[in-house]
């Protein structure tokens, strides 16, 4: 197909906790813990003479140290109570070549690396009033140093037990988030300006109404709609471009926290627990998803795949001092939008051109997928350690994942995945 992708990616993680206990009713709890990720992935397309024109070239990395603090104290056997903070630094470093999507041009977007840091707290109390209301009630702080953006939500909870196995519960929360470091802090080109540095927190008012029933001691039926009304969320201006359909990663392109957004449907589980060595759940959504762009259009959300379904399960046996364990994972799921190519324009600038006016009004097609899991458990006599051989898409689909314009047969081609992937890892647990 005339095309060449190399990715790799390292992680890690490290921390520490600490519990202490004051009396019978206060503890505080405190953890530091240092993670992170870095990808290197490059592109390309071989031409006509086999020469290599590349598309993207990326080196990103992103690395979080963490501190945080948290207090629970028991007023009475009805009233407790939580506070807690923490304080994130957040360090990124990128080194992007890649096409432009507005321009469709090889550019060097980023050669950079910095860092910003952010506060968050909260404090919530739960009552039990009388024998079947439970109320929550509380709120919570975020807050950006680089900008002195802030937001303080609330957010709570009232529940009612209909008997000892079935509950109804109402809620509500205003929840923000920060995006990704490097869209802060990033120099655009060719400006080399800090163009995002002043971005706010995107918001979003979160309603849920949730209905749980044990059918027995191990079983349980949950059934949760929902609402999210988000705001405030950044896109660029006069475009249909929006960070909802795009979290994380780099941009440096002007943003402006003018976007909305909406989710909303219906969320079902039923769920074993591991009890007589097996367990299973089965959980099912239906939703639709809408954003407002730049360009004030509503419009599908990239997301906006309608359904998903999950069916999970597995089962345990007992080899003397060993644990064998087998699991399955079933998924179906409705297709990603996506923005289709412009394929007379994409001839016409001997580049891929996407079709704007479509923008996420077409949907890639369903598909399923069939993972399965391997465990063998060792139990030592300070340590345990668990081998696991797990096959991704055991059936060898290959669904379409997208299309993308071909500069070599000035066509479009269809994107599918790889197929039967294998995982071999070793755990070590103490």
């Amino acid at each position: 197909d005339r095309s060449e992708t190399r990715m790799a990616n390292d992680m890690g993680a490290v921390g520490l906790s600490d519990k202490l206990v004051f009396g019978r009713n206060t503890y505080l709890k405190t953890t530091v813990a240092q993670s992170g990720y870095f990808t290197r992935y490059r592109n390309g397309y071989l031409g006509s003479g086999y020469q290599l024109y590349p598309t993207d070239n990326v080196r990103y990395g992103s690395y979080q140290t963490m501190f945080l603090s948290k207090l629970t104290h028991r007023f009475s056997t009805r009233v407790t109570g939580d506070a807690g903070w923490s304080v994130t630094n957040h360090h990124y470093s990128a080194d992007i070549w890649s096409r432009n999507i507005f321009s469709g041009d090889y550019e060097h977007i980023i050669n950079d690396r910095g860092s910003l840091q952010t506060l968050q707290a909260y404090a919530d109390s739960k009552w039990g009033i009388g024998r079947h209301w439970t109320l929550v009630a509380g709120a919570h702080l975020q807050y950006l140093f680089l900008n002195h953006s802030y937001v303080i939500g609330p957010r709570g909870s009232l529940s009612y037990e209909i008997n000892p196995s079935a509950s109804v519960r109402l809620g509500y929360g205003l929840e923000s988030q920060q995006e990704g470091t490097s869209v802060y802090l990033a120099h655009a080109t060719p400006s080399g300006l800090q163009e995002n540095r002043g971005l706010g927190l995107s918001k979003s008012h979160q309603f849920v109404i949730s209905y749980k029933q044990y059918l027995n001691k191990d079983l349980i039926l949950q059934v949760e709609p929902y609402l999210q009304l988000l705001y405030d969320i950044p896109v660029v201006p006069g475009s249909y471009y929006s960070m909802l359909n795009n979290p994380g990663g780099y941009f440096d392109e002007p943003l402006v926290n003018k976007g909305k957004g909406k989710n909303y449907g219906v969320d079902a589980m039923l769920e074993h627990f591991l009890s007589t060595n097996y367990y299973y759940m089965v959980s099912a959504s239906v939703f639709r998803s809408r954003y407002k762009g730049g360009d004030g259009i509503w419009r599908n959300t990239r997301y906006d795949s309608r359904f998903v379904g999950n069916l999970l399960g597995g089962k345990e046996w007992q080899l003397g001092n060993r644990l064998l364990g087998v699991n399955l994972k079933a998924s179906l799921t409705g297709g990603e939008r996506y923005i289709p190519v412009d394929l007379p324009a994409s001839r016409a600038q001997s580049r891929e051109v996407l079709d704007e006016q479509k923008a996420y009004t077409q949907q890639l097609p369903w598909f399923f997928y069939l993972d399965g899991t391997i465990t063998l458990r060792t139990n030592h006599k300070k340590y345990s350690g668990v081998w696991a051989l797990q096959i991704k898409n055991l059936l060898n689909s290959k669904p379409i994942l997208g299309y993308s314009y071909n500069r070599f047969t000035r066509d479009i081609d269809t994107l599918r995945p790889l197929g039967i992937i294998p995982f071999l890892s070793y755990k070590i647990e103490f």
